[in-house]
């Protein structure tokens, strides 16, 4: 598979998410707080990277 540069815009993503999952599954651990726009913006870019990734993907 070919490296898509594009998706590159994404990589900041996946780190917050990866933050948002270690504080719900490891409450003990520290990771950065977001607010709740933050985490709306970070949703609709992940549905964009889902798209991306799927382009056949039904979003509901």
């Amino acid at each position: 598979m070919a490296h898509d540069a594009a998706l590159d815009t994404f990589a900041q993503l996946c780190i917050r998410v990866a933050d948002y999952y270690l504080a719900q599954r490891y409450p003990d651990v520290q990771v950065g707080s977001a607010s709740l726009e933050r985490i709306r913006a970070d949703l609709a870019k992940a549905r964009r990277l889902i798209v991306a990734l799927f382009p056949d993907e039904r979003m509901e």
